[in-house]
């Protein structure tokens, strides 16, 4: 039986190492875009567009399902025509934008009539993430919570 532990201890260490070696020559990722199914791509498409002031780039697909928009630093937000009745929408799971400043979104948000809320769901609030970020969430037509902050900034 210690022979077997002994084998197995030294093959896990040799695993480990090879797949440290193996990601060290991985050369380094960076976000492009997220996807997201939605029941209707128009709705979407307005609704991003008015609340965070994305702009429509050209999308290469032409089914008549696909949209894309441009948030900056080479990435985007696809949303895609579809059933999206398995998906669970929680506040947990969400995509994060930051800015330099939040009261600007805050303040637009108010106007356009969109509303937001802390993380603790106080409406028209943001709140203070214990790294000295402010955040807020809203919350599209198809459920998907968007978190902004100013996170970078700090």
């Amino acid at each position: 039986m210690k022979h077997i532990f002994t084998t197995f201890a030294v093959s896990l260490i040799f695993c480990a190492g090879s797949f440290a070696q193996s990601a060290q020559k991985l050369p380094p990722l960076s976000f492009d875009h997220y996807a997201l199914y939605v029941k209707d791509m128009n709705v979407s498409a307005e609704f991003y567009m008015k609340a965070l002031g994305l702009k429509e780039m050209d999308c290469p697909i032409k089914d008549g399902r696909h949209r894309w928009f441009y948030l900056g630093n080479g990435q985007e937000l696809h949303i895609i025509q579809g059933d999206n009745s398995k998906i669970q929408m929680e506040k947990n799971m969400h995509i994060c934008l930051h800015t330099t400043d939040i009261k600007p979104y805050m303040k637009h948000l108010n106007e356009v009539g969109i509303p937001f809320e802390s993380w603790q769901g106080k409406p028209g609030e943001s709140n203070v993430r214990i790294d000295g970020a402010s955040q807020i969430y809203i919350v599209d037509p198809d459920g998907y919570w968007v978190e902004i902050n100013d996170a970078n900034t700090k």
